[in-house]
């Protein structure tokens, strides 16, 4: 189990997280918490990249307000942030490799969201892929941005 997603825990000791994608990382346990899972998943990840973003981050990623809030229904959550509870979670196998994904995406730099996102697309289920390509985040367009310099924030 991961406590703090800057500590190796289960995960190998060189995940580097920067400081917005530790955050997405919480907000991932959040989400899967308050959809009733202590498992947190590639969706739970997408989820939570994409709620931990300032607003103008997320409207610049997903300009489309109706289109994020379908994208959150089809992944079984609202649109607004879970609020923070205080359990612990595991993570999927599917999540523990979009981490490792997440890494080899980052390079020597740290991880940071949207490598969390393309981490998520290629370890998620069917729904979650899904439901993000038709959110307008296919993987090709996330690694474009990734490969912009778009950064840690969109």
């Amino acid at each position: 189990m991961i406590q703090d997603p800057r500590d190796p825990g289960e995960a190998p000791g060189d995940f580097r997280f920067s400081e917005a994608a530790a955050v997405a990382v919480f907000q991932a346990r959040h989400e899967a918490l308050h959809l009733g899972t202590a498992d947190v998943t590639p969706g739970h990840l997408a989820l939570g990249v994409l709620k931990a973003l300032p607003a103008e981050g997320r409207t610049r990623l997903l300009p489309d307000p109706a289109g994020y809030a379908r994208l959150c229904r089809r992944l079984g959550a609202g649109t607004a942030a879970a609020p923070p509870i205080p359990e612990e979670v595991e993570y999927t196998a599917a999540a523990r490799s979009a981490f490792a994904t997440a890494r080899a995406e980052a390079g020597p730099a740290e991880i940071e969201p949207l490598h969390l996102l393309v981490g998520a697309l290629c370890h998620g289920d069917a729904a979650t892929i899904a439901a993000l390509e038709e959110a307008g985040l296919p993987l090709e367009a996330v690694r474009r941005r990734i490969g912009a310099g778009e950064g840690p924030v969109p």
